[in-house]
């Protein structure tokens, strides 16, 4: 059986948790952890935590609350693209033009 020592670097993602509620915060990085033990998780109470926080990193996925007092969800999503416009740094800002041309 392969433990996470086992797995290769390339399989480690980085996951930023964005949610007011710190319940939610815990049970979304318990579902991530039980499911893939070696990704690194960030969790941010606040739009403006989670920029803080994603700082200099490269974000793989990022869960987002749309309803959070200040900026919401949606908003993040658009500043977080703003931030990787050429979309190389994480898989989370390479998705960024596709979702764009969604909306």
């Amino acid at each position: 059986m392969e433990t996470s020592e086992d797995l290769p670097v390339e399989n480690s993602k980085t996951v930023l948790v964005v949610d007011d509620s710190r319940m939610a915060r815990i049970m979304i990085t318990k579902i991530i952890h039980s499911h893939h033990p070696e990704w690194e998780t960030l969790d941010a109470k606040t739009a403006e935590e989670a920029l803080q926080v994603s700082e200099g990193r490269s974000i793989d996925i990022m869960t987002l609350d749309m309803n959070m007092p200040g900026m919401d969800g949606l908003k993040l999503d658009a500043e977080m693209c703003k931030r990787f416009p050429d979309g190389t740094d994480g898989q989370y800002a390479r998705d960024c033009s596709r979702r764009q041309a969604i909306r």
